[in-house]
């Protein structure tokens, strides 16, 4: 079996995610219409996260929006804000 595609992240020589060429855009339109979505007045907060939570993750070095999942959460705070929440992406 033979595929086209890049390496997008790597943790070690065992572990990395690629993105097939095949898929480029519907990724790409994925990725378009979850930026509208979070900028839209539609979008909702989520009001109780728990870990292993989806949702969506804005990640400050792009300014990009990504589908993401809630790894772990900070006990002891009567509100949670996102500083007491550690995500990862799913898409890379």
């Amino acid at each position: 079996m033979q595929f086209t595609g890049a390496v997008v992240f790597s943790n070690g020589p065992v572990q990395f995610w690629i993105h097939k060429d095949s898929d480029a855009d519907a990724l790409a339109t994925m990725s378009e219409e979850l930026a509208e979505y979070c900028a839209s007045s539609a979008a909702v907060n989520i009001q109780n996260p728990t870990t292993g939570q989806v949702c969506a993750a804005l990640y400050s070095s792009d300014g990009s929006w990504y589908r993401g999942k809630i790894a772990d959460t900070k006990p002891g705070y009567a509100e949670v804000t996102w500083e007491h929440i550690c995500t990862c992406r799913v898409d890379y």
